[in-house]
């Protein structure tokens, strides 16, 4: 962690360029009660991070798992033949409608028929 000392803006540029995982424009304690700013090493110095989303994700692992259900096999086989590459018309349009009804303010500019 770092603490840069002099005119904000200067230092705020200075402290920009340094390559350390946390650093105070003229402080050098207020980084540890922001509780959402990640306090973390860089290259080899420090142990992890601590607070902040960071530090709870040093000790998770990603992991993704998908199944089909028995049941919904061939509903979901036929969902994805429409949606698999080469993408159809019917899939470009599927996704401007979606695209249109998420994006769009106001519920009649959402259901408008595109021109």
């Amino acid at each position: 962690n770092a603490s840069v000392f002099g005119p904000p803006r200067q230092a705020a540029a200075f402290a920009r360029r340094l390559q350390s995982g946390q650093a105070m424009v003229n402080d050098v304690l207020v980084n540890y009660f922001v509780v959402e700013s990640p306090l973390g090493g860089w290259k080899s110095s420090g142990l992890g991070v601590r607070h902040g989303v960071e530090s709870l994700r040093q000790w998770t692992r990603i992991e993704a798992m998908t199944e089909t259900r028995p049941l919904l096999a061939p509903v979901e086989k036929l969902i994805a033949r429409r949606l698999a590459f080469p993408y159809g018309r019917g899939f470009l349009e599927l996704v401007r409608r979606v695209t249109r009804v998420l994006y769009r303010r106001g519920l009649a500019n959402k259901l408008r028929r595109p021109s």
